[in-house]
């Protein structure tokens, strides 16, 4: 082969690479809304004042503190992380050895895993407290994605949702305390939290908001036109637009919440779930789930006395609870609510 050969080969083989990344790119980097789904009327969502009446309780001595929640349909698996570093497997109605839930200890992540969220490939993103932003293969192989930006680390990595083209959002709920002294942060009354992406393609974090106080629970919402996101001491939580005309503005998504909201969840079916801890230390302190429609009006609020939760959603007829300091999952049967 003559050297003009070899040069043309080279030349149409960088050619075909490129395509090939540009294309791969793009599927990140481009933005698409989709249809809204229409709001499921298979079921009544309800207020109930005395939710864990009747309630069951998940995995109870093998949960360490669950924090959040992932459901992968497919598979009728929920993952969540855990106080142990342990992100869990729990297999709701279809166990490996009966007819009930289950749990398997899959990961540990050597830290303390807060946020998990299914990524593009089906792969499980982890918002770690201690170690950052993680991935954690199929196969459980645990790799960091990125534990700083702008030259600032992490110091509480938080909560987290993957958008349909692979885009992770996520928050450091504060820059400046840890996760043992997160209480300084959310009484402190200055803002060190951010909400940040992470292109998975080129790798590059970028931060979208800075000055948030205590920037907690992360959902994208159905249409993939912006993501919203948790302010725990403010009770609020907003929008930040992510495409369209509005791209990189914000605005209150829901605020007054008679909480303080921790994890956000969208359960397919037109409602977001905000988990939401004490108040004060009163018996009734608006701890407990509060569901929403897509337009922030509240739909349903389940609370009992000295209910504290960190992430739920709803799945088939029941509602998941969690909270970072139970050793269980709280399951409520919502069609006796």
């Amino acid at each position: 082969m003559n050297s003009t050969h070899k040069k043309s080969s080279s030349i149409f083989f960088l050619s075909v690479l490129l395509l090939h990344v540009f294309v791969f790119v793009s599927k990140v980097d481009s933005f698409k809304t989709r249809k809204l789904p229409q709001a499921s009327s298979s079921y009544r969502l309800t207020s109930n004042d005395h939710a864990l009446v009747g309630a069951t309780y998940v995995g109870v001595g093998e949960l360490q503190g669950p924090e959040d929640i992932a459901y992968d349909k497919k598979t009728g698996i929920i993952y969540t992380g855990c106080g142990d570093g342990f992100i869990k497997k729990v297999y709701i109605g279809k166990s490996k050895s009966s007819n009930t839930d289950n749990v398997e200890s899959w990961v540990n992540t050597g830290g303390r895993p807060l946020g998990v969220a299914l990524g593009y490939h089906n792969e499980l993103i982890v918002a770690d407290a201690n170690k950052g932003l993680l991935n954690v293969s199929k196969d459980g192989v645990v790799k960091l994605l990125t534990d700083e930006a702008e030259g600032l680390r992490f110091n509480l990595t938080d909560g987290v949702d993957v958008a349909y083209n692979g885009m992770i959002y996520f928050t450091d709920a504060s820059y400046k305390y840890g996760i043992n002294d997160a209480t300084l942060d959310i009484n402190g009354g200055i803002p060190y939290g951010r909400l940040m992406s992470f292109n998975p393609v080129t790798r590059k974090t970028k931060v979208l908001l800075r000055d948030l106080f205590f920037a907690n629970g992360v959902v994208v919402s159905p249409d993939q036109s912006y993501v919203i996101f948790c302010e725990t001491p403010k009770r609020w939580c907003r929008k930040y637009y992510i495409g369209g005309k509005k791209k990189g503005s914000t605005e209150n998504f829901i605020e007054s919440l008679p909480g303080l909201p921790d994890n956000i969840r969208y359960d397919g079916e037109g409602h977001y779930w905000i988990a939401m801890g004490q108040a004060n230390s009163t018996s009734n302190n608006g701890g407990g789930i509060l569901a929403t429609d897509l337009t922030g009006k509240t739909i349903a609020f389940y609370t009992d006395s000295n209910f504290s939760l960190s992430g739920g959603n709803k799945i088939g007829d029941y509602l998941y609870c969690l909270y970072f300091s139970n050793p269980y999952i709280i399951k409520l049967d919502l069609t006796q609510s």
